[in-house]
């Protein structure tokens, strides 16, 4: 688990599997990034309180951004 962290402006391109796997996190920001050609999620993220901004993911094997946790009342 993880807190208060930025990615920003990084190509991630041609893997096998996700790009970015984030479980159990905390205000996580990913930010002007470039995600494309991999094997499965481009984002799989798991927290809450996370952004994901003017973030381009084409060619996903799987889907784009898998995203759970956080709290469904408040959708945080």
């Amino acid at each position: 688990s993880s807190k208060h962290i930025v990615i920003e402006g990084i190509s991630f391109k041609g893997l096998r599997s996700s790009a970015l796997t984030i479980k159990k996190s905390e205000y996580i920001n990913i930010e002007n990034c470039s995600i494309s050609n991999v094997g499965s999620f481009a984002i799989n993220l798991n927290g809450t309180n996370c952004t994901i901004k003017n973030t381009h993911i084409y060619n996903a094997g799987a889907y784009g951004i898998e995203v759970s946790g956080g709290d469904r009342k408040t959708l945080t």
